[in-house]
């Protein structure tokens, strides 16, 4: 079980971002691609009138993220079983690639 797990709040992120899910499933490729990540499957849902949730399923764990466009918000969830480094890359991935005004981040060590 044991495992890094990193929860990300960001804010202030361009609201046609969050709600263009191509986009979105693009990045999250790219940021599990770029931090080693290797993912097994993965699944999208684009909420009407806006809004969507992505969640990739890795040979370590899991990346996910809830978009809230009408606030310019998404919460991002990355439990690995990994190396801390990954998912130190992964979230500051998440940031680059979100460019987020503020956010709020939880570490745990999952033991």
């Amino acid at each position: 079980m044991k495992g890094y797990h990193l929860l990300l709040e960001i804010y202030g992120v361009d609201s046609k971002l969050l709600d263009d899910e191509a986009r979105v499933n693009r990045i999250l490729k790219r940021i599990c691609h770029e931090s080693g990540m290797k993912i097994i499957k993965g699944s999208s849902h684009k909420f009407q009138p806006q809004g969507l949730t992505a969640f990739y399923i890795l040979a370590e764990s899991h990346i996910s993220i809830h978009t809230w466009p009408e606030e310019g918000a998404a919460a991002v969830d990355i439990y690995y079983c990994g190396e801390e480094e990954q998912v130190r890359k992964a979230g500051d991935l998440v940031l680059k690639y979100f460019k987020p005004k503020r956010v709020k981040e939880r570490f745990l060590v999952r033991e």
